[in-house]
């Protein structure tokens, strides 16, 4: 662990926990993103969205005590540490740390690779031995890259009603 600070799993795996009236006490070690607590809230809470869906996965059925095949399936999640020094992606038990380049976003320095399963610590690079596997990480990042940034009027935004029921539950203050 050395490149990037904030890209680790000490940093990274966060336990999240949702409370919701009438649904059993459940535990899951389902690879979960930030993402998907605002798709959560608003199927929890039957608010629907003005202009789309929000990405993320809705973790609803989990909450409420089912198992979803969503969560069951592996998912590649993608993180970037708040300076833009280096990006990360998890796909399974496999993780690819990169440092960015001061022309982001072209990836630059070495590559860290960690088996997660093997190397929970997050202490043995394995990139040199996993060229291959490196690769098909590195095209995950591709082609987040190739998206650019977000631009603030593709953000989905909340009607009138939506607020006041999250404000109602607690969820927005004045």
């Amino acid at each position: 662990m050395s490149c990037s600070p904030g890209l680790y799993d000490p940093q990274l795996h966060v336990p999240l926990i949702v409370h919701w009236p009438g649904a059993p006490a459940v535990r899951s070690d389902a690879l979960v993103s930030a993402l998907d607590i605002a798709p959560t809230i608003t199927e929890l809470t039957g608010v629907s969205l003005a202009t789309g869906a929000l990405p993320g996965v809705s973790l609803a059925p989990t909450v409420r005590g089912g198992s979803d095949p969503k969560l069951a399936a592996p998912r590649v999640l993608i993180h970037q540490n708040a300076h833009n020094l280096a990006v990360a992606v998890r796909d399974g038990g496999w993780k690819l740390v990169w440092p960015m380049g001061s022309d982001h976003p072209l990836l630059s320095g070495k590559p860290e690779l960690f088996d997660l399963a093997a190397d929970p610590g997050e202490t043995r690079n394995l990139a040199a031995a996993e060229p291959a596997r490196v690769e098909a990480l590195r095209a995950h990042l591709e082609r987040w890259i190739a998206k650019g940034p977000i631009a603030r009027e593709n953000v989905p935004h909340l009607d009138a009603e939506a607020v006041d029921r999250l404000r109602a539950l607690g969820y927005l203050q004045d």
